[in-house]
């Protein structure tokens, strides 16, 4: 739960695109429902190896992985499985 807060926080301070459409739910498809852009979601993935140490892989910045705040944290946990 921790994560998706720090993620949501980051996402709606900093890479909001248009403020008019509304706040972010944890569910919320970022990019298709046009709340940050493509230069939004580098800034992001800087954001999440810097905050919670861990490499974002070229591979792994899928619409899967990187569509919500949900999938995203998702994505933390297994990636911080895997370092270990």
């Amino acid at each position: 739960m921790q994560d998706q807060q720090t993620l949501h926080r980051f996402i709606t301070d900093e890479l909001l695109v248009d403020e008019e459409l509304g706040t972010v739910s944890a569910d919320d498809n970022l990019l298709l429902a046009g709340f940050i852009d493509s230069l939004g979601i580098m800034r992001l993935i800087a954001f999440m190896e810097e905050t919670f140490h861990v490499n974002v892989h070229p591979q792994d910045v899928t619409i899967e992985n990187f569509a919500s705040i949900n999938t995203m944290a998702a994505y933390l946990d297994r990636n911080r499985q895997l370092q270990r």
